[in-house]
């Protein structure tokens, strides 16, 4: 039988931090982060520097013009001359209501089976009534 013992405790190498288990992981992710940082700097002054040598200027100002267009469906007062900034929260209000109703359809679907199932089983768990069955009680 092996017993781990504690690595010596002398001074800090900096071989350590590729050598020494206690590092490496920490090492490696600091390496792996710097990369994508640098990555990620790469790339958006590509972008920029390409943009500004095409003379194109993008920015967020669409987003305080009028849309000009209706959206059938909407939670919050809209008009096609609201602007388009209102019009994304509306489109994102409407689809947060889809996912909502979406979900709660699908949890009720899926009760009645689990009472099913569990009320075919209610002998064996009539001692431990779980979380799970109360829960598919209150859906249906």
């Amino acid at each position: 039988m092996t017993i781990m013992t504690d690595p010596p405790k002398g001074s800090f190498r900096l071989s350590m931090l590729l050598n020494d288990t206690r590092y490496r992981s920490l090492t490696m992710q600091v390496i792996a982060a710097i990369l994508l940082a640098l990555a990620i700097f790469y790339l958006a002054n590509n972008v920029a520097t390409n943009l500004t040598r095409l003379g194109l200027n993008i920015d967020f100002s669409f987003l305080g013009t009028p849309a000009g267009y209706d959206i059938n469906q909407r939670l919050i007062e809209y008009t096609s001359q609201s602007s388009n900034l209102k019009a994304a929260f509306v489109g994102i209000l409407n689809t947060l209501l889809v996912a909502s109703l979406s979900a709660v359809m699908n949890i009720r679907w899926l009760a009645v089976p689990i009472r099913v199932w569990l009320g075919q089983r209610i002998e064996i768990i009539q001692h431990d009534i779980g979380i799970v069955l109360k829960l598919s009680l209150i859906h249906i």
